[in-house]
């Protein structure tokens, strides 16, 4: 009840919840139409083989199996935007995309309890000296215990990006950097989950990106900003309640050196909630602005992608 009202308060919710969006869409034209993602039958595929049913059950507060399809849509949409072609890489990139996301939306959910032993589990079994192994094919994710399913997602997706990337090294480093920043930023008590947040979207499309071109990673780097924005706004409520870091409130779960500031933030949200709102549809709406400049300046391909993406995201 108290997480319902705190949103309706800041906009994520009910009826201000759509003069946010038309606000953030205003005079915005997403034209187009295309393919993009994985198609239903590739997805269905892909739910029986890493089971989706059971890994729903496991971790419920992600959503059922319907739900883990969609998030896997959306990280293979994501490859697509950076991905050219329709050979054997771009399917590829496709699948490893929908499972890393797949897989960072799973260890979110189990690290929103981190007094839950899964979470202790998955900073083992996801430490960067096992994530560098996987990528260059020397060791495994997918041993047994309790997070044996999201170990073995992160696996078939890390296996696969460096298959495809084996014949560069110095992809390879890159790739494995970000990996390590995103690990740190989830993992780290006290860290800023800034990197958490923002790039699991442009590691995708790097990794996805065949030519390694600098205007496409941009786009997606620009898309992973906004992502992450709008994804922050629509749990600020349940992040008010719980101290979870939020780009809105800071960027650091509550603590002794974050109380002060993030007890600042949540006033001037609460007690000022008309400007609040505003403020926020200006964040989102510039986010959007400079992600749509930078898939314009990416290329006609990219830039319909981009617009069919924002489509789903904000016109479902």
């Amino acid at each position: 009840m108290a997480t319902n009202l705190l949103a309706k308060r800041v906009g994520a919710r009910g009826s201000s919840r759509l003069g946010v969006l038309r606000h953030v869409l205003d005079g915005v034209d997403l034209h187009g139409e295309c393919d993009l993602g994985l198609d239903e039958s590739a997805l269905h595929t892909l739910a029986y083989e890493f089971h989706f049913d059971a890994l729903a059950s496991a971790i419920p507060t992600r959503g059922d199996r319907a739900r883990l399809v969609e998030i896997a849509w959306f990280g293979s949409a994501v490859a697509d935007i950076a991905s050219a072609g329709a050979d054997a890489w771009h399917d590829g990139a496709l699948r490893d995309g929908a499972l890393f996301n797949l897989g960072v939306a799973l260890v979110d959910s189990v690290l929103d309890d981190r007094h839950d032993a899964r979470a202790r589990a998955l900073a083992a079994r996801l430490a960067p000296e096992q994530l560098r192994g996987c990528l260059l094919g020397q060791s495994r994710l997918d041993g047994p215990g309790p997070i044996r399913e999201i170990g073995a997602v992160f696996h078939a997706a890390l296996r696969g990006i460096g298959e495809r990337w084996r014949h560069d090294r110095s992809v390879l480093t890159q790739i494995e950097t970000l990996l390590i920043r995103m690990y740190r930023s989830e993992m780290t008590r006290a860290a800023s989950r800034a990197d958490a947040k923002r790039l699991p979207v442009a590691f995708i499309g790097v990794v996805s990106d065949h030519g390694y071109r600098l205007l496409v990673h941009e786009t997606v780097d620009r898309l992973g900003c906004f992502v992450a924005l709008l994804d922050d706004w629509q749990d600020l409520g349940d992040d008010l309640m719980t101290g979870r870091a939020n780009l809105f409130v800071h960027d650091r779960d509550l603590g002794a050196r974050t109380a002060a500031a993030r007890l600042l933030s949540c006033s001037r949200l609460l007690v000022r909630h008309r400007r609040s709102i505003d403020q926020i549809g200006r964040r989102l709406r510039d986010a959007l602005d400079v992600t749509l400049l930078a898939a314009e300046l990416a290329g006609r391909e990219v830039e319909l992608k981009t617009h069919a993406f924002l489509r789903h995201l904000l016109l479902p």
